[in-house]
């Protein structure tokens, strides 16, 4: 049986309550426990990140194919907007998209949204070709009119669902008397009852939490659910206000749930003017599965006052976890709890305060309780429901023994389309998008935006262009069409040339329109136009297409004193778009593969997350001979390599500082720099143009043809990798190629690229000192060796082989690990991606830390400044934010005092570093401090450094540094203590 659903529930408010979670497990469970039954489903992709939350969701269970998308044109709730010619041309459609798809029978879900929401229910309709059956939870508006039907126009919507209720082929009810309820309002007899169960993740739960403790302290009633008026919450302080003194006494009202302030506060109010104990009444907001059973299990009684509920799943949780459960005599939920003495009046407060009386301290409503658990474990679970629902199903559908014919389905829906007169195009664009796309071919498309638009030929942008440049061979072996894509307005994506050398003519023939099984990589660095890239990715990802986000480093996050000023926070904003977009992220190495895992936890990443990596290609591959003639090219001096842009991340001046102690302790050694003037490098350039050395044992090349560079990586006794942070490390891998021996700072991406390396040695990162002795040893090892070829080179892809394993990443989900957030929340829209602020004063027990001045003070490139770069450690168990709330405060920032020469503070409050994303426990970020050069001018000799959290408090233990001249061989030296 080919059976089509209507899943808007899983895109409104619904989705967060009883019907999304009841229709979510019979789905689930239809999927599951009847391999007979073909599921399809449809979302509305006007609401387009609801329809990616409900998406995700139903990826677990159902085959991309089978998750399909329909346009509505309805923009708001039908209560608000009326019955408008939109709304009625939309459900056209919808009637349009399911006789295309060819069900045999199809099942709305939820007949009532629309209501207040845009989405529109798929009702019966004279043109919808299979037979249509609905689920039918409750009547509670038809009954409570004068609470829930508030205004003409709500009361308008409402009871034309119900009207079409009555049309629908069959009725499928939630309880007995939710089918009562059916019967009498629609005056039908169709309709059967299909019950209800708990989640199957309550169900598992309940095997590995503890079982009731015979002794749980203090008595605690609960109430778990909402606070509208038909829930009649606040009967409960008013019985509790009943009960003798000394039971009150011992008794706490645990509340949990997601109240709003505005509804909590009337219980709040209601619970003082009775006089209560404040401490005792708890209200503990929304609670997960886990913290769910272990409250029914720690509770004396649970209770269930509504005025009416259509099932009642609290009381049937509660009663499977062994908890007494006091209810209304109202609605379904007598026949959930089954034992008339613990029922009570909703309009009795004493009723309800006698029903408690009788159940606390009473054991023999345990043993009672007990019975009822084996019965009702049997009688009402989700594997009955999905039976029975299938049962009646099968009995209304109708085979299809053709495919569907989309020419002749569009003449089926014209009679109902005759009122939209003058409206046309309008009409044939709607039902156009309602008819599911051809499946072609699977695509992937490569975005190259950021090169094209440029053309540089940074690190990044030479990835970019070698990759593009082999794509095309590589798509004749992926069964994929690749296409190179260019995007940089929100006219939409076009066809870009591998060359990379122009962007593409933006004509609607050369346009890509996502589809469901494309595959998106954004693999070049277009940051700052992410958000014009944010629609078109929302789109394909609501279509079904995979969205990949290439990762390079972390250096603008971790390392923004070594970053050019604007690009920090950029890349943020860059970083957090593309955690709401993407279904994965590869990286260029597995340490920056972990640090980006690592960094989905502290942000506490509320969606699953595939993490993949792979290897850059080597340049230098293909030279014949290279390797055997290295023992032929020593040179007399010692030679040491540095090959990479100059700029301070790249520790440069860690470098020269350890040769200048190599040189003064008689070591004759020479330094090679190989790379271009780049950011921030002015003092660096200055150093080294004025270097004593400089032309002797010290020689810097800012260009280099790549014939020299190999004559270099030949002769060299080893290369120097002293930086600060890298996403990759090419250098260390080209001249791996050639043999050379390397030294390196000990971060994870140069342990993972000098694997299998034949001579590999680590020094301190940012320390002179440990790289100075590291040479010195590595000089007493090979003064007196003979150079000799090694036998073995470490093995590395060139750029062929790098594609085709970026390729096995994303296409054949060859993926490193996925992430998966501690406490899952299903139907997380995609928009939501964690903790990325600060809202509360961080306590003194968490803001351990120590600072660390790196380098400074230099001036910066206009001479005004003087700039510090400042290593901050978190010592503490807690993750720092640097954004604070909307109103600026609680953020964590580096600043500073400013001192004079008499030691008196003339300046306090100065601007903040802060903190660009998430300092995590025990990590170290470099944050970059300025200090203008006018306190120089007002007598300021020393400035001191210290952390702030914004509108909270400074944190002390601020270190000083002088404006005048610093030992960058030294520690800053600690002037005070923490407060």
């Amino acid at each position: 049986m080919k059976l089509w659903i209507d899943g808007q529930c899983f895109q409104t408010s619904s989705r967060n309550r009883g019907i999304g979670r009841y229709a979510f497990e019979l789905l689930q469970t239809i999927i599951n426990e009847h391999s007979d039954v073909e599921v399809h489903i449809s979302l509305n992709a006007e609401m387009a990140e609801e329809a990616i939350a409900a998406r995700d969701a139903l990826s677990i269970s159902l085959p991309n194919s089978q998750i399909h998308t329909w346009h509505s044109l309805a923009t708001g709730g039908e209560a608000a907007q009326g019955y408008t010619a939109e709304r009625r041309l939309s459900e056209i459609a919808l009637v349009h998209h399911v006789n295309c798809i060819g069900p045999d029978v199809a099942l709305s879900l939820s007949p009532f949204e629309g209501v207040g929401d845009a989405s529109v229910p798929l009702l019966p309709h004279d043109a919808l070709s299979a037979p249509l059956l609905g689920i039918f939870y409750d009547a509670i508006p038809a009954r409570y009119r004068q609470e829930y039907l508030t205004f003409e126009a709500l009361a308008q919507a409402f009871d034309r669902r119900m009207a079409a209720c009555r049309d629908f082929s069959d009725l499928l009810c939630i309880s007995e008397f939710a089918l009562h309820e059916a019967r009498e309002l629609l005056g039908t007899d169709n309709g059967i009852n299909i019950s209800a169960g708990v989640s199957h993740e309550l169900e598992a739960l309940l095997k590995s939490i503890p079982k009731r403790s015979a002794s749980r302290g203090r008595d605690k009633i609960v109430y778990v659910g909402a606070l509208d008026w038909r829930k009649n919450v606040s009967i409960i302080p008013k019985a509790l206000s009943l009960l003798p003194e000394t039971t009150r006494r011992s008794i706490d009202f645990v509340m949990a749930g997601d109240h709003p302030s505005d509804q909590l506060q009337p219980i709040k109010d209601l619970w003082k003017s009775l006089d209560l104990d404040p401490i005792a009444l708890k209200t503990i907001g929304h609670v997960s599965d886990r913290e769910l059973v272990e409250l029914y299990r720690a509770a004396s009684v649970v209770i269930q006052p509504s005025f009416m509920e259509g099932f009642g799943l609290t009381a049937l949780e509660a009663i499977l976890c062994g908890t007494p459960v006091v209810a209304a005599r109202a609605g379904a939920l007598p026949e959930v709890v089954g034992m008339d003495h613990l029922l009570f009046d909703p309009n009795s407060p004493q009723s309800l305060a006698e029903a408690i009386g009788n159940v606390i301290g009473n054991p023999d409503v345990e043993v009672d309780i007990a019975g009822r658990r084996q019965i009702v474990s049997k009688q009402f679970n989700w594997s009955n429901s999905a039976r029975l629902s299938v049962d009646l199903l099968k009995k209304y559908a109708q085979k299809a023994t053709t495919a569907p014919d989309v020419t002749a389905l569009r003449k089926k829906v014209l009679p109902a389309i005759k009122s939209f007169d003058g409206q046309m195009e309008a009409i044939s664009e709607t039902l156009s998008l309602a008819e599911p796309p051809y499946r072609d071919s699977k695509r992937l498309i490569v975005d190259a935006t950021a090169t094209i638009r440029t053309q540089f030929k940074t690190g990044i942008q030479r990835v970019v262009r070698n990759i593009c440049n082999q794509l095309p061979a590589a798509g004749k072996d992926s069964g994929y069409d690749i296409s190179i894509s260019f995007a940089d307005d929100l006219s939409g994506r076009y066809r870009a040339q591998s060359d990379l050398l122009k962007a593409p003519d933006k004509s609607e023939d050369n346009k890509i329109t996502p589809r469901a099984d494309d595959s998106i990589l954004m693999l070049d660095s277009s940051w700052d136009i992410a958000l014009l890239h944010r629609p078109y990715l929302i789109d394909a990802r609501v279509r079904g297409a995979n969205v990949i986000s290439c990762l390079y480093d972390t250096v603008p996050l971790k390392m923004p004193a070594f970053t050019v000023p604007l690009m920090p926070p950029v890349f943020r904003d860059w970083l957090l778009s593309a955690l709401s977009v993407s279904t994965g992220f590869v990286c260029i190495s597995k340490a920056v593969a972990d640090e980006f895992h690592s960094l989905l936890e502290d942000i506490n990443y509320p969606h699953l997350m595939k993490i993949g990596y792979w290897r850059l290609g080597a340049d230098f591959m293909t030279l014949d001979g290279a390797r055997d003639t290295r023992a032929n090219v020593k040179s007399l001096t010692p030679s040491f390599l540095m090959v990479g842009t100059l700029e301070p991340r790249k520790g440069h001046a860690v470098a020269l500082d350890a040769f200048e102690l190599a040189w003064q302790a008689g070591h004759d050694a020479q330094l090679t720099i190989v790379g271009q003037f780049g950011w921030g490098a002015e003092a660096l350039v200055d150093r080294i143009e004025n270097h004593p050395e400089l032309g002797r044992r010290l020689r810097w090349y800012n260009r280099m043809e790549d014939e020299e560079l190999i004559r270099l990586y030949m002769q060299c006794d080893a290369l120097i990798a002293a930086s600060y942070a890298e996403g990759f490390g090419l250098p260390i891998v080209e001249a791996g190629r050639f043999g050379a021996p390397i030294i390196a700072s000990d971060i994870p991406v140069f342990r993972e690229v000098t694997a299998g390396a034949p001579d590999a040695h680590f020094f301190d990162v940012g320390s002179a000192q440990s790289l100075f002795e590291v040479v010195r040893q590595f000089l007493r090892d090979h003064s007196n060796a003979p150079r000799k070829a090694p036998a073995t080179l470490p093995d590395w892809p060139d750029w062929a082989e790098s594609t085709h394993e970026l390729l096995d990443v994303i296409l054949s989900e060859n993926w490193y690990k996925t992430y998966e957030p501690i406490s899952a929340k299903r139907f997380c829209l995609p928009g939501r991606i964690g903790k990325t602020s600060e809202e509360k004063v961080i306590e003194f027990d968490n803001r351990a830390h120590d600072l660390r001045i790196v380098d400074g003070p230099v001036l910066t490139s206009t001479d005004s400044d003087l700039l510090f770069s400042v290593a901050v450690t978190n010592k503490s168990n807690c993750t720092w934010f640097g954004k604070g709330d909307a109103e600026g405060r609680f953020g964590v920032a580096l600043s500073y005092h400013v001192i004079g020469k008499d030691g008196l503070v003339l300046s306090y409050e100065n601007p903040r570093s802060p903190i660009v994303l998430a300092l995590h426990p025990g990590d170290t970020h470099f944050l970059p401090v300025t200090i203008p050069s006018k306190w120089l001018e007002k007598g300021a000799e020393k400035i001191e450094l210290e952390l702030v959290q914004e509108g909270v408090s400074w944190w002390g233990n601020g270190i000083m540094a002088s404006l005048q001249h610093i030992d960058k061989k030294q520690d800053a030296k600690t002037l005070r203590p923490s407060k």
